[in-house]
């Protein structure tokens, strides 16, 4: 469980961490800078649009949004196992 919350809790800062690349990006002193440069730049700004995301297949993104649902759907089935035994 701590393996999946560690690659969760990565997952979201890769995420999180790409979101600001473009910002970054922009937020530089690029009209300094040469052509070659501001074409680099440039392409690494419309990279950056749509942030990095890990997927687990087809279960979706892996994110801490995605370990806090498997959790609670993991107790679920858990309470419902008990009171199947205790009856």
């Amino acid at each position: 469980m701590l393996r999946l919350f560690v690659l969760c809790f990565l997952s979201t800062e890769v995420y999180s961490q790409s979101e600001s690349v473009g910002r970054a990006a922009y937020e530089a002193r690029w009209l300094r800078l040469d052509t070659g440069a501001r074409r680099s730049l440039w392409l690494a700004m419309l990279r950056a649009q749509r942030p990095v995301c890990m997927r687990a297949s087809q279960f979706g993104v892996v994110s801490l949004h995605m370990f806090s649902a498997l959790v609670q759907t993991a107790y679920s089935y858990y309470n419902v196992l008990i009171k199947m035994n205790s009856k």
